[in-house]
């Protein structure tokens, strides 16, 4: 298996987590309600994105620096929401990094150019996407991947590389949401070595009616910086079960 179609009819629906109508509406409510207050913070929605996910399987806690900087560099996992992936991952690092649940970096991608003439309700809606995400500034950076915006990209991620000395990050290097781990975004490693910190591949999946969150080893980058996407990619498939992670299998057997 090579594509995540092929991969679709070996029982994938397995890997993904069932929430209820219940708890997921509870969340956001908890969400915009935290978003009002004058320093929202990842803490205070921890315990309502994380309802119903029952016990949480945590692997290699111990290979996240125990002081200092770090940036997290996790698969996308479509299995469930994303804020409920982001809720379990901090969940996780408490016990050995609780300093840094409110402090954590989410690095973002976004799409100005999309509906730019959108009126009406869209309009509205669009603006009220970026007041929120405004007010998550102290713990989200949001990088344009419009071909059109590429010096603000530059901007955002000069930015980052000046807060990773000193503020956790947690980045999804492969730009899109899906169930099976895909390719890096094309120069992601090389940018991630470029920030001088360590770098903990996490897997977060869900199987066997279980969430898994995984930490791996400290990414050790080789000379060639030309394998530097695919240093990060094999770092993080191999955290992962076989049925998810198809683009990587053949390098793994390797």
């Amino acid at each position: 298996m090579t594509t995540e179609n092929s991969a679709s009819g070996a029982g994938l629906d397995a890997y993904r987590a069932r929430v209820s109508v219940f708890y997921f509406l509870l969340a956001w409510c908890k969400l915009i309600l935290v978003t009002l207050l004058n320093r929202p913070r990842f803490s205070h929605l921890l315990g309502v994105f994380t309802l119903g996910t029952g016990p949480v399987r945590v692997e290699g806690l111990h290979n996240l620096p125990g002081q200092g900087s770090f940036v997290l560099a996790v698969n996308h996992f479509g299995g469930a929401g994303t804020m409920r992936v982001l809720a379990l991952i901090l969940q996780s690092m408490q016990e050995r990094r609780a300093d840094a649940v409110d402090e954590l970096l989410i690095v973002t991608g976004r799409r100005q150019s999309i509906d730019v003439s959108a009126r009406g309700l869209r309009s509205l809606m669009r603006k009220l996407v970026g007041w929120g995400f405004g007010r998550w500034r102290e713990n989200v950076l949001r990088i344009s991947l419009d071909d059109g915006g590429q010096s603000q990209s530059v901007a955002s991620l000069r930015q980052w590389r000046k807060l990773a000395a000193c503020k956790p990050s947690l980045v999804f290097p492969e730009g899109q949401a899906r169930l099976t781990f895909g390719e890096i975004r094309h120069g992601a490693g090389l940018f991630l070595r470029s920030l001088d910190v360590p770098v903990i591949p996490v897997a977060a999946y869900f199987a066997d009616g279980q969430w898994t969150i995984a930490f791996g080893k400290q990414v050790r980058w080789c000379k060639r910086l030309e394998l530097s996407d695919a240093q990060i990619g094999l770092s993080i498939a191999r955290l992962l079960p076989a049925p998810l992670t198809p683009v990587w299998n053949q390098a793994l057997a390797r």
